[in-house]
């Protein structure tokens, strides 16, 4: 009886240790993925720093939506571009723990020539609405990269649309609505290597 007392206590003991090794074995799968996310601000990163190390003339040309009429252009300096792309090149597809924050979409556009990469935010409650990549299908480099963020604050929501020409300008585009009425359109364009556009 003792002999079958202790072989039963055994095999419990090795049920129950399978069965937490396989419980460890399913919440490790679950936790490291190992599917990689195109490194698309790294991409952005590498052109940022060459606006930031090339002596282009930077300059800003602001308009107010609400007053078409009306444009300033300024001069930047370093310093302040860096401000201004700092909220993109801050943006992790992955986290710190190796998991994903967005989901990743791939296609070939054969209209533009142009391999498109959609990444869209895991959680909802993301900032990041979308960001849209546009790689040339033949020699892979950069075309261009369009950012979407909306931060939401009581009643006032702001959103704000980054479009980067690679090697060549940024365009930010920002609406602001307060109580589901809009007051306020802004468009910002940073030029640095854009001749089509002077």
């Amino acid at each position: 009886m003792y002999k079958i007392a202790t072989v039963f206590i055994i095999i419990l003991f090795f049920l129950s240790a399978c069965k937490n090794n396989k419980a460890n074995e399913i919440k490790q799968s679950a936790t490291t993925d190992s599917t990689q996310l195109l490194p698309v601000i790294d991409m952005l990163i590498v052109e940022v720093n060459d606006v930031v190390k090339t002596p282009y003339y930077l300059y800003k040309i602001s308009q107010n939506e609400n007053e078409k009429n009306k444009k300033d252009s300024i001069s930047l300096n370093r310093e302040e571009f860096k401000k201004i792309v700092e909220p993109l090149i801050q943006i992790n597809l992955i986290d710190k723990k190796g998991s994903k924050n967005f989901t990743e979409t791939i296609f070939l556009d054969l209209s533009t020539h142009s391999i498109s990469i959609i990444h869209t935010p895991i959680l909802k409650s993301n900032n990041i609405k979308s960001i849209t990549t546009l790689l040339n299908d033949e020699t892979k480099k950069l075309k261009s990269i369009y950012i979407v963020t909306d931060n939401t604050n009581r009643d006032t929501s702001i959103t704000t649309n980054y479009f980067w020409k690679a090697e060549k300008s940024l365009t930010i585009a920002k609406i602001v609505t307060y109580k589901n009425k809009q007051i306020l359109s802004q468009k910002n364009y940073i030029n640095w290597n854009d001749v089509a556009y002077k």
